[in-house]
């Protein structure tokens, strides 16, 4: 079965995929490796997104993970290889680096409470360089 005959969720728009979020709280390859073994129906039927060795391949349902999600518990992980994966990161935004790209990554983040805390404790700390530290 080809992804173009695969029709998604979205009535208007059959051919958009549906995010399924998954923000890890707890230990991130054990708890991602229970959600990839309960996505396996999914993945057998060819209805997750995922990356081909060079290209993204579209499918109904997109997998991304947040919190917790390690690089090498994604790109290590016995579910994925070089011409196969079907879960893509939430990258951070305030921390990108090589290792995340277009192959393995849906989407780049940031929590703005924390960069505006960040934020602010720098300007505190230059203070002693004639800037004013603001609330």
């Amino acid at each position: 079965m080809s992804c173009a005959a695969i029709d998604g969720v979205w009535d208007v728009d059959p051919s958009q995929t549906l995010i399924l979020m998954t923000d890890l709280k707890t230990a991130g390859p054990s708890t991602l490796q229970a959600v990839q073994q309960q996505l396996a129906p999914f993945r057998e039927r060819g209805w997750l997104t995922h990356w081909n060795g060079s290209h993204i391949v579209p499918g109904p349902v997109t997998h991304v993970s947040s919190g917790y999600t390690l690089p090498t518990s994604v790109l290590n992980s016995t579910l994925s290889n070089c011409t196969y994966r079907d879960v893509f990161f939430d990258a951070p935004l305030h921390d990108l680096s090589s290792i995340y790209d277009a192959s393995n990554s849906y989407y780049a983040s940031i929590c703005l409470r924390r960069q505006r805390q960040d934020s602010h404790l720098r300007i505190v700390e230059s203070a002693d360089d004639g800037r004013q530290a603001t609330g």
